[in-house]
Formats: structure tokens, sequence, C-alpha cells
């Protein structure tokens, strides 16, 4: 999930609570309990959507997202966009 999330972050990509679950392969009840973890260590950041009051997308905080910068693409440093 948190790879996921990375690559779409990344490529300036939203990604919705439902998005992540499904992309984790793992049931939804599993994916949300993972959300909410990771959220409580603060590695992910929820966002409403402010056209659509049923949806929130999910980000990587910024500090994780250089972790996994510095672990993933150690030679490029910070991707502008991964196309």
């Amino acid at each position: 999930m948190l790879l996921d999330l990375f690559v779409r972050q990344a490529s300036a990509t939203q990604t919705c609570i439902s998005s992540a679950c499904i992309g984790s392969g793992a049931p939804a009840a599993t994916g949300l309990r993972y959300i909410k973890a990771f959220e409580q260590k603060g590695w992910i950041i929820r966002t409403a959507d402010p056209n659509d009051a049923r949806r929130v997308y999910l980000s990587l905080s910024a500090d994780l997202m250089d972790r996994l910068t510095n672990v993933l693409l150690p030679e490029w440093g910070p991707p502008d966009r991964l196309d």
C-alpha cells in the first residue's frame, strides 16, 4: 500500500481510500486497518475531497516520501514526476 501511494504521489495522481484498499490486494477491512495504523504513525495524511464530501484522498507524509525516495531512488534524488 505504501509503495503504491509512493508511485501515485510521485506521478501526481491522487489516491482515494477505496483505491488504496483495492491496490493493496487485501480485503477492505484489512486495508482500512492498515490505513488507520499508518495514519497513527504519521506516515499517511487524509485530505477531504473539496468537490465530494464522501471521498477522502490519501497521501504520504513529506518525511515518509523523502525516506522512500532515498531508499528507492537514491541516485536520482526527489522525483519531479515518474511517468
